[in-house]
């Protein structure tokens, strides 16, 4: 975990405040592929554009791990909190 893994939270949060109309897309199959994806393309993104990052540098496979279950984890506590 790491400063940035609240981050990760608060973007389940919005992922499912933003789709929750459309649940073919908010559930948690979907979220889980999506926060494993960004962990896939992230290391790219800071290669070609480290200037958009406050910490360009790379991340563990722990803190990888750490941010894919953040993320699933603001997803379900709003599934929760605001269905």
């Amino acid at each position: 975990m790491d400063q940035f893994t609240l981050l990760h939270f608060l973007s389940g949060i919005i992922w499912y405040i933003g789709f929750r109309s459309i649940p073919i897309i908010n559930n948690i199959f979907v979220v889980t592929i999506v926060a494993i994806g960004w962990e896939i393309v992230e290391p790219y993104a800071k290669d070609w554009n480290p200037d958009i990052f406050p910490n360009p540098s790379k991340d563990s496979t722990k803190n990888k791990v750490f941010d894919v279950l953040a993320m699933v984890a603001g997803w379900g506590l709003a599934m929760v909190v605001l269905k």
